[in-house]
């Protein structure tokens, strides 16, 4: 019987990489011509805050998947006035106010409350600038907060897995939402500017529940990534 010829150290090594290309993408799904650069924050660069709702907001991530309640919203202070509530995880140390920015995900809405498109909360931001919010009225309906008026994304959302990329643009203040590879709004985006000194300040992004509507939100989120860009535009080298 002839003994089987050895296989090439070259076969190993493209099979490594199919593998590999196939488990790491190496680009944002949103303009991938763009040339984005992924960044990854260490777990000191990640912030929980739970502003008026330590007591009632919890916070999981197991296995990679990050859960985020709140079942007191709205709540109230000692003088009986409705306040705001976040149960967030804050990027810190990529502050940007220049170029472009992309935060990428998907989530799971398990349940949302409220029977009004103002009983929204917001599921990610960038800080000062958009603001992606998600109202339980017809099946989990999106909508973008621009420097106007509250703009419909998209609806039938709860109950099943949805890839979100929020793509900002801080040159020219606009921005851009996709849901599963489609884009469903695109428009102005406000400007982050400081109230004492009136500099621009930097923009940071935030995901998971903040609102003070009527509603009491379940969302999962997994496969959270980020990326930045210089100022140019969304085509070819930085």
């Amino acid at each position: 019987m002839k003994t089987p010829s050895p296989l090439r150290p070259s076969f190993f090594l493209s099979c490594l990489t199919a593998a590999l290309l196939a488990v790491s993408p190496l680009a944002a799904q949103v303009h991938p011509d763009a040339k984005w650069e992924e960044f990854f924050p260490k777990p000191s660069q990640r912030t929980l805050e739970q502003e008026n709702s330590k007591e009632h907001s919890k916070y999981t991530n197991i296995d990679g998947v990050e859960e985020f309640r709140l079942w007191l919203n709205p709540a109230k202070d000692a003088n009986g006035k409705k306040v705001r509530q976040r149960c967030e995880i804050r990027i810190d140390g990529y502050d940007y106010s220049t170029g472009w920015g992309q935060f990428e995900g998907e989530f799971f809405l398990e349940r949302f409350d409220g029977t009004h498109p103002d009983d929204d909360i917001c599921i990610a931001q960038v800080w000062l600038s958009m603001m992606t919010s998600v109202a339980g009225i017809e099946g989990g309906s999106m909508r973008q907060h621009s420097p106007f008026f509250p703009q419909a994304v998209n609806k039938k959302l709860i109950g099943r897995w949805v890839k979100l990329n929020i793509v900002h643009h801080a040159d020219s203040k606009t921005g851009e939402v996709w849901l599963d590879g489609e884009r469903g709004w695109q428009g102005p985006a406000k400007a982050a500017y400081d109230e004492k000194t009136g500099k621009l300040r930097g923009y940071r992004f935030k995901y998971g529940l903040y609102n003070q509507a009527e509603n009491n939100g379940v969302i999962r989120w997994k496969n959270v990534r980020f990326f930045r860009r210089g100022p140019g535009p969304l085509t070819g080298p930085n």
